[in-house]
């Protein structure tokens, strides 16, 4: 198997040829793990060129998008013919992954994924389900081209990161007041005791 690199801007663009299957997955994957570990965060796998696909082969898939996704980054794959793409519909895996008709649509979708994000950016992320301020993830895209929404508990919790949740925790459980940190209690004093 050959795979040729292409660098556009930040993007990666890797076009594998031949069959992607047990024998050849293990030095595509090898090649993968290199380029993670170089700190690559954005990836187009272009499938023209791919011939046939394996569950050997979607292994590695499946465990580049989760480390790519660890880091706030993209795997968005492309140019899939019917063989192959049938293989991501029969095994389920067509909703898992981004896959786009092209080449440039692919490097357009991984423009809008921000760069690399700190450790508590990328917890804020996955808490908010996939947004952070105004840059959505390609899994909260997903979600909303699915239709679906966040939680409402992340919904709180985005109201109160952002500060537009004006009361606090306290006077909710308060029922709006604002506690004045004087003591209520009427405790006999020690002496009265009886």
């Amino acid at each position: 198997m050959d795979i040729s690199e292409n660098k556009v801007g930040e993007i990666l663009v890797l076009s594998p040829s031949g069959s992607l299957d047990t024998r050849n997955a293990m030095a595509f994957e090898k090649r993968a793990v290199q380029l993670l570990d170089e700190g690559v965060d954005r990836v187009v796998i272009d499938f023209a060129e791919i011939n046939q696909l394996t569950s050997s082969g979607i292994r590695v898939l499946v465990m580049m998008v989760k480390r790519l996704a660890a880091i706030g980054g993209g795997l968005v794959l492309c140019s899939l013919n019917d063989p192959v793409r049938t293989i991501f519909d029969v095994s389920g895996l067509i909703e898992f992954f981004t896959i786009v008709p092209s080449r440039d649509q692919a490097i357009e979708e991984l423009k809008t994924v921000p760069p690399k994000m700190s450790k508590v950016s990328l917890l804020a992320d996955r808490l908010l389900g996939g947004r952070v301020e105004s840059q959505p993830s390609i899994m909260a895209k997903k979600n909303k081209r699915k239709g679906r929404t966040r939680s409402e508990l992340s919904t709180k919790i985005a109201r109160l990161l952002s500060g537009s949740d004006t009361r606090s925790a306290a006077g909710k459980k308060a029922g709006g007041r604002k506690k004045t940190g004087a003591r209520t209690d009427k405790r006999e004093p020690a002496g009265d005791q009886k």
